[in-house]
């Protein structure tokens, strides 16, 4: 029996060992590798950019796209409902509708005032301020006169008279048969004057009977801005 010197049998133990290293470093040295280099600004922009969280493109509404034509209703005379398409004649004779302004206004506003009446008097320069204010931005006044001074049905001559002595650059239009009688709250012994305001698709959004204050402004400004 052979026997091998203790100093070989030591290189013969050390080479295996060395083997055996080798073998498993083999097995998982893709993984080792990867920890055992230093990171490089490559990597850290790398996991930078992994790390930042993409912001969610917010959604947005589109508005809902106008009817053809007026809208079809259903009607009513209260704040939340569609108000009724009507043709009236200006100080002039001249017809206007409702739906004329239908599609091209973002708002409107409407006022049914008396001669008699002193507040309809006191706020007719207020109107021309709005007008002038935003008729730019899409707004429409259409201001009815019911009665004339004395109490009796408007006719044109009043109705002259009155966009004379105001100096009104906006439709004055003649409601001698008080047609927007029913949309006074007090109807049918109606205080004046009666302020609306329509958004675009004609829907009533506020109603004021017997006075004017700065809800009425707010309300025409919310009706503008609204899609």
């Amino acid at each position: 029996m052979t026997h091998f010197p203790w100093t070989f049998r030591r290189i013969i133990v050390v080479m295996f060992a060395l083997l055996l290293v080798l073998s498993l470093a083999a097995c998982t040295g893709t993984d080792n590798y990867d920890t055992l280099l230093p990171a490089t600004d490559t990597d850290e922009e790398n996991d930078a950019a992994e790390d930042v969280e993409t912001p969610e493109t917010a959604d947005t509404e589109e508005a809902e796209p106008l009817e053809e034509g007026y809208p079809s209703g259903p009607y009513g005379t209260t704040n939340g409902e569609t108000m009724a398409d009507f043709t009236l004649n200006d100080c002039d004779g001249v017809p206007h509708s409702l739906s004329d302004v239908f599609g091209n206004a973002k708002a409107v506003f409407i006022n049914h005032s008396a001669g008699w009446c002193s507040v309809c008097r006191s706020e007719a320069p207020t109107l021309n301020d709005w007008y002038d204010t935003y008729k730019d931005q899409g707004l429409v006044i259409l201001q009815l006169l019911n009665e004339n001074d004395g109490g009796s049905p408007a006719t044109t001559e009043f109705c002259q008279s009155w966009r004379e002595r105001y100096d009104v650059a906006f439709p004055l239009l003649v409601d001698a048969d008080n047609l927007l009688g029913p949309y006074h709250p007090s109807w049918p012994s109606p205080s004046m004057p009666l302020n609306l305001v329509l958004d675009r698709r004609m829907k009533i959004t506020f109603v004021l009977e017997g006075g004017i204050d700065q809800t009425i402004e707010a309300a025409i400004q919310a009706a503008l801005a609204a899609e």
